[in-house]
């Protein structure tokens, strides 16, 4: 399979289940685009054991952006890699069920940088998420200095993110924060680091 048969796919998957549309799609697939932070338009790239594959996706629906990434090795990767992989998922769960309305981006943002911290030295991220709706990227913008508000019924997205040995490991989840608690709308969709050859 390439790259190019990965993004008919996806395109295929959206519309059985009702989108109207994709937003985005962006597939890192192999050497030449396995550690962009986007990568636009496939290479027509075979894939191979081995390689790392990054898919960034966004549907739309009634005029409503969706936001979604996961990563993958085929076959087989290195501990390290796991140990990643384990890491920012762990996080990014930690920190979005803990979000509550009045909490600021900033604050956000430094709970989640001490988390990760623990596992990972100078986490080299800007921003851990942002508000999702009518635009792909709304405030709350989750970086150090955003002092916006997450008020009730808030869509956000947290999305974690480390480069190491030529992959851009990325996973992003969705999340509405409620007066009653946290709904993990993103939850049921598998996360697993390792696909079948």
């Amino acid at each position: 399979s390439t790259d190019d048969d990965l993004l008919r796919a996806v395109l295929i998957r959206m519309a059985e289940e009702g989108a109207h549309g994709a937003n985005s799609i962006n597939i890192g697939c192999g050497p030449k685009t396995s550690f962009a932070a986007h990568s636009q338009w496939p290479v027509g790239h075979v894939m191979q054991p081995g390689d790392f594959v990054k898919v960034d996706m966004g549907a739309a629906w009634k005029g409503y952006h969706a936001d979604f990434v996961r990563s993958y090795f085929v076959g087989h990767t290195t501990q390290r890699h796991r140990d990643i992989w384990k890491w920012l998922n762990e996080t990014q769960i930690e920190t979005g069920l803990a979000l509550r309305p009045g909490m600021v981006g900033g604050e956000i943002f430094d709970r989640a940088h001490a988390r990760i911290s623990r596992h990972l030295d100078n986490f080299p991220r800007e921003f851990v998420g942002h508000g999702l709706g009518l635009s792909s990227h709304e405030q709350p913008r989750m970086n150090h200095v955003n002092r916006t508000v997450i008020e009730p019924d808030t869509v956000v997205c947290l999305e974690f993110s480390y480069y190491h040995d030529g992959a851009r490991h990325h996973t992003e989840d969705t999340f509405l924060i409620t007066e009653k608690g946290v709904e993990f709308w993103t939850e049921s969709c598998p996360r697993e680091l390792v696909m079948k050859a």
